[in-house]
């Protein structure tokens, strides 16, 4: 049995490994905001983010390690195209890259791949999100 426990967590490690460090970066974030505008919410964000934490323990996720990634790839994706059928969502485009006003994470080599993204891709989740919150 003890072997099914390990597939199992290996299978969610690899899982959450994707969003996880963003999320917490996320939820830190949000802790800030929280405590600027006098706590409103904080409680309730410190609770999440420790029970965040805890599952990425649990699923033995290191933190350090995984900060390491999510800044690697920050990085990377900031010299490149955000809409992932782009042709230089993997290699850095002859032109200067636009960042979304909305969120200003995402950034676009042209206003086709923009409104692409935010069709057809994923970018109306997030930044949508994002601009809900505001």
């Amino acid at each position: 049995m003890r072997s099914g426990k390990n597939t199992l967590r290996k299978t969610m490690r690899h899982s959450l490994r994707q969003e996880w460090y963003s999320t917490l970066h996320d939820l830190r974030a949000e802790k800030r905001n929280a405590q600027h505008w006098q706590g409103a919410h904080r409680p309730e964000i410190e609770a999440l983010e420790q029970a965040w934490i805890a599952l990425g323990e649990g699923v033995q996720l290191d933190e350090e390690s995984e900060r390491r990634d999510f800044e690697r790839e920050a990085k990377k994706s900031a010299m490149v195209c955000s809409w992932r059928a782009c042709e230089h969502h993997h290699g850095k485009p002859s032109v200067p890259l636009q960042t979304c006003k909305g969120c200003g994470q995402a950034k676009y080599c042209s206003r086709e791949c923009q409104k692409l993204d935010w069709k057809e891709g994923r970018h109306k989740l997030r930044c949508g999100n994002r601009l809900a919150d505001k």
